[in-house]
């Protein structure tokens, strides 16, 4: 064709006014060091078998030992990210299969800060919960709450029981110890903060 060129003695086709090396569009079969095909600054494949290619869809099953995703490191067993000297990640091997903050990952990611076993368990060296339920208790701002249980950190208080009937017990550190209703003046049995039965 008028803008195609068959290069016999390079084994190389290429369009007649881009040949260049990064930037025309061509296909080398001997590229040496450089590309076997180009088109453009898009796209292109070394001779190494690094594709390259800028906005590209690849559907199907892709498969990877090593390589990089957004900065993550794509390694056999983890994908894992080195940020200011600790690594974040997840493992397929060992007994922490998700981590933050380990120090580096021959010496196992279960001794990182924050870490997720294997068999469920989760450690954090300074964890801080909001909100959710832990063992059956519910976490929602400052209490800690089940079936005739409260733990009020704001209210410096713990209730057992039912407040909605007699059979309650209360501490508060603001009042003192009452049994026997929700009310510590008409608690039946109450202490005082200074030592005070009734």
């Amino acid at each position: 064709g008028a803008n195609i060129t068959m290069d016999a003695n390079s084994s190389r086709i290429y369009k007649t006014d881009s040949n260049n090396e990064l930037t025309g569009y061509y296909l080398d079969f001997t590229p040496g060091t450089k590309y076997y095909a180009r088109f453009g600054t898009d796209f292109a494949v070394s001779s190494s078998g690094q594709l390259f290619a800028s906005g590209a869809k690849i559907e199907g099953v892709i498969t990877a030992s090593e390589g990089y995703i957004a900065n993550w490191t794509i390694a056999p067993n983890t994908i894992n990210k080195l940020t200011d000297g600790t690594y974040t990640g997840m493992s397929s091997v060992g007994d922490a299969r998700f981590f933050a903050g380990a120090a580096n990952l021959n010496a196992g990611t279960s001794s990182a800060v924050f870490n997720v076993k294997d068999d469920g368990q989760i450690s954090g060296s300074s964890v801080l919960f909001t909100g959710g339920r832990i063992a059956g208790y519910t976490i929602s701002g400052n209490t800690l709450t089940a079936t005739n249980f409260t733990l009020d950190a704001a209210g410096k208080s713990i209730t057992l029981g039912d407040t909605g009937t007699d059979n309650v017990f209360i501490v508060d550190a603001d009042t003192g110890i009452q049994l026997g209703h929700n009310t510590f003046a008409s608690a039946p049995f109450s202490v005082t903060k200074a030592g005070v039965l009734k």
